[in-house]
């Protein structure tokens, strides 16, 4: 954690312990660079403009401004494309902040960054994972991310290309050293031709969410969704979280920006989202918060308890 943050995350922490979402900005993401190593069928980055990217010193400069302008942000979201494309830059823009997480598909192996989350893309077994990202990918993916000296998780986009083998898929990942696996859904992405046949809908939805929710039981601490934001998932709160998604919470708390530096509207999917079937976690995030679901905030407590035992220890 840097000092310099801590009178934001005093300020921060006030709204969460009172239930309420802070109307500022706390978070950001950046789309690092606008290349990738794969092509996966449900990912939204495809159906958006990458003119280029800027040079490392520019980024890290426009980085460091806004930064200054927002004081409140605290924590920082490394996407693409694959970040660890430029993983140099996400090393020197990391210092900025707080808080940071890498989203990675795991095809490039991690570097040695403990002061880091890295979330892992993994959809499932093998057989059903490749169907949505690639072919020949599982076993670099499983055999690069696969570590113990760094606090590595798992997030699954379920599909009903993918949702199967779930059960499968949570028992194969339990006997490695991955610290948790946390799902989303697949949101359509306007003009996309195959959203039928990934997007599960609501009903199936709700179905898939019950047996999350059956292994959210049997192993609470590996399975990283809430159940309160799980819940709010189902098909008959969806459509006013998503509503409440794009009004407010998008709006104020987070802000996005793509390998131009630009800003993304309403959220890192970009214009193309159709939201009122958005399966994106942070869509229903505000409203888990105003249904006192602390959760995420003690998974960033362990973090920083699990980061000092590294620190005094080595």
């Amino acid at each position: 954690m840097r000092f310099k943050d801590l009178p934001a995350i005093i300020k921060i922490g006030k709204y969460l312990f009172r239930s309420q979402m802070p109307y500022f900005p706390v978070v950001a993401s950046f789309d690092v660079t606008n290349r990738c190593t794969l092509r996966c069928k449900h990912c939204y980055w495809w159906f958006q403009e990458h003119p280029t990217e800027l040079h490392e010193d520019i980024f890290y400069d426009k980085v460091r401004e806004i930064k200054t302008i927002h004081p409140t942000l605290v924590a920082a979201i490394w996407m693409g494309g694959e970040p660890l494309l430029r993983k140099d830059l996400v090393g020197k823009c990391k210092s900025l902040f707080s808080f940071n997480e890498v989203i990675t598909n795991g095809t490039l192996p991690l570097p040695f960054w403990k002061d880091v989350r890295f979330a892992c893309s993994v959809d499932g077994t093998k057989e059903y994972h490749e169907i949505q990202r690639g072919k020949d990918t599982y076993e670099r993916i499983k055999k690069n991310i696969n570590r113990s000296d760094l606090k590595v998780h798992i997030i699954c986009v379920l599909t009903r290309l993918n949702q199967v083998c779930l059960e499968d898929f949570v028992e194969e990942w339990r006997q490695t050293h991955i610290k948790n696996i946390g799902f989303g859904f697949y949101t359509p992405i306007e003009g996309k031709e195959d959203n039928d046949q990934i997007w599960l809908n609501f009903q199936e939805r709700d179905r898939v969410i019950d047996r999350i929710l059956k292994l959210k039981k049997k192993y609470p601490h590996f399975i990283n969704s809430s159940p309160t934001a799980l819940a709010i998932f189902k098909s008959d709160k969806c459509q006013q979280a998503t509503e409440r998604c794009r009004r407010d919470y998008a709006t104020f708390n987070s802000i996005c920006f793509d390998s131009m530096m630009r800003r993304k509207f309403p959220c890192v999917i970009g214009k193309e989202a159709i939201c009122e079937k958005c399966g994106c976690g942070g869509a229903v995030l505000g409203e888990a918060i105003k249904r006192s679901d602390r959760s995420f905030i003690f998974e960033h407590i362990n973090t920083q308890i699990y980061l000092l035992k590294e620190r005094f220890s080595s």
